[in-house]
């Protein structure tokens, strides 16, 4: 039997919202609390980074920290299922956060530690000029603004096919690091291999831009799923007088950084290291997990697993990459605490799946909140997330009405009906001081 598109939604909420002990030990921190627990040099970068933001940000901080030092690190050290640190992150919040700060902080560290061999372009235009980096620059680590229009750029149907196979080397690249990516061959130009490629990118973008630059499709098509997800809403930070300086760069974090440059494998001096291309294939340091971290990722799997046997199709994805996603993190966690002898630890592995399972239900509940394929479904996100908007107090149908008088009336209650059935949001009768009864809406929160 053919499967309908809110019985797909329905399976998303389920899943989001499913009471299971296990799904609350890796999912009950926020990513703030999330940004004080890495350790190391993570910890260390993003403490900078806020202390000279008038708007501090210590997630936005984390989601390019992360992107930045798994540039430094990812041809250099490798999980023991030979796992590297190539990171796909995108930091959501609105606009007037601060979403600038950290990317501005981390191109003066690049250039006062020397790392320009690491910085990549803001934006890609074609898979010719994204390969063309990668050959000049296999560990490459990119800022990208407005990232949802990138999105809509690589994912649109009606994209060009130059635009279009950047989205193709962007997967074939995530799954190439511990190998090598060959690429197409045109008429005029024969396929190189790079070796390890090592491409770290850091996207920041309003909620709105994007999810509307997205599809249901990306949600199986295996890009969405690579990303790992640092969504912010809510009001602006309180503005502070920063700390330091935006020019004040300790040495000590120079050091570091310039340290995991060199670290990790036999190849001589800080110098040599930058000299080299994606044309050899680059040995990496195993680093090994503990006996903790063992018994913490084979509880994560048996947890994954469970999910997976009453999951979706559209939420499969985003569950298969959990795991992955935690090793890698937790393996940036060790390098950063300890890079002349990293060994994952239990705690690196509890910081990884708490980061990776977030992002994954995260990406789960704003997938089904706010991707859609058509103007209907584009009307019940613009519907549900103005009752969500409303909080504890919710919302009346008169203002709903009013909001979207662009909405057609039979269809906008048919959406209100559809939204309370399917147990999304909740009608009450009210009573005003004139004694005629209101319908008030109020948004059901996920349980996570």
């Amino acid at each position: 039997m053919l499967r309908t598109l809110d019985q797909d939604r329905i399976d998303l909420e389920r899943l989001a919202t499913e009471d299971d002990p296990k799904l609350s030990r890796w999912s009950n921190k926020t990513l703030e609390e999330l940004t004080y627990e890495p350790g190391g040099l993570i910890e260390r970068l993003i403490d900078w980074i806020v202390s000279s933001s008038p708007r501090p940000s210590r997630v936005l901080a984390l989601a390019a920290v992360i992107a930045f030092l798994g540039a430094l690190t990812g041809r250099r050290f490798a999980s023991p299922t030979d796992l590297r640190t190539n990171f796909y992150v995108v930091a959501l919040a609105p606009s007037g956060f601060g979403k600038d700060h950290a990317r501005a902080q981390l191109k003066r560290l690049i250039t006062a530690a020397g790392l320009d061999s690491f910085s990549g372009p803001s934006r890609f235009m074609s898979a010719s000029a994204l390969r063309n980096a990668l050959i000049d620059k296999p560990s490459l680590f990119c800022m990208i603004d407005e990232f949802g229009g990138m999105m809509r750029q690589i994912t649109d149907r009606k994209a060009g096919l130059h635009n279009s196979l950047i989205k193709n080397d962007m997967l074939e690249l995530f799954s190439s690091a511990s190998t090598y990516f060959e690429g197409a061959e045109y008429a005029g130009s024969k396929a190189q291999r790079i070796y390890n490629p090592n491409l770290c990118i850091c996207g920041t973008s309003t909620q709105d831009d994007f999810w509307q630059s997205l599809g249901t499709l990306n949600m199986s098509d295996g890009l969405l799923p690579r990303f790992l997800l640092c969504a912010i809403d809510g009001p602006k930070p309180p503005r502070l007088k920063p700390k330091s300086s935006v020019s004040d760069i300790p040495s000590d974090l120079i050091e570091g950084c310039q340290s995991l440059v060199s670290l990790g494998r036999s190849t001589g001096s800080f110098s040599r290291v930058l000299g080299q291309g994606g044309s050899n294939e680059c040995k990496a340091t195993t680093v090994p997990f503990s006996a903790e971290a063992d018994l913490v990722l084979a509880e994560l799997n048996d947890y994954i697993e469970g999910q997976e046997e009453n999951a979706d199709s559209r939420s499969l994805p985003f569950l298969n990459r959990t795991a992955e996603h935690a090793i890698k993190l937790a393996l940036l966690a060790a390098i950063s605490e300890n890079p002349t002898a990293p060994v994952i630890s239990g705690e690196n592995m509890e910081w990884g799946a708490d980061l990776a399972c977030y992002s994954a239900f995260d990406m789960v509940r704003e997938a089904r909140d706010k991707i859609a394929d058509n103007e209907r479904e584009a009307n019940v996100n613009r519907i549900l997330a103005l009752i969500k908007k409303a909080g504890k107090e919710g919302i009346t149908g008169g203002v709903v009405a009013d909001r979207f008088r662009n909405i057609d009336k039979r269809k906008r209650l048919e959406i209100i009906d559809d939204l309370t059935l399917s147990g999304r949001i909740k009608s009450e009768i009210t009573f005003g001081t004139g004694g005629r009864p209101k319908h008030r809406l109020y948004y059901i929160p996920d349980e996570t």
